[in-house]
């Protein structure tokens, strides 16, 4: 939607969120990340508003979850 942001986040084994970055409307792109990734690590996304960044947690809901798989 205009004016909002898909923010990516990481859970680490603690349940703590740590912001990863903001994905792309369209395309692809490469994120670094802060610390080494598990399997105990999970995805999260959060539908932000743009003038509202940066944010440290999530302040609307959580619209998608997901874990690593090895391929």
């Amino acid at each position: 939607p205009k004016g909002q942001v898909c923010q990516l986040w990481m859970e680490d084994e603690q349940g703590h969120l740590h912001p990863l970055g903001l994905l792309p409307h369209d395309g692809s792109m490469q994120m670094d990340l802060p610390i080494t990734l598990s399997d105990q690590h999970r995805f999260k996304v959060s539908i932000e508003q743009m003038d509202q960044l940066p944010k440290q947690k999530p302040s609307n809901e959580i619209v998608f979850e997901g874990s690593l798989t090895e391929i």
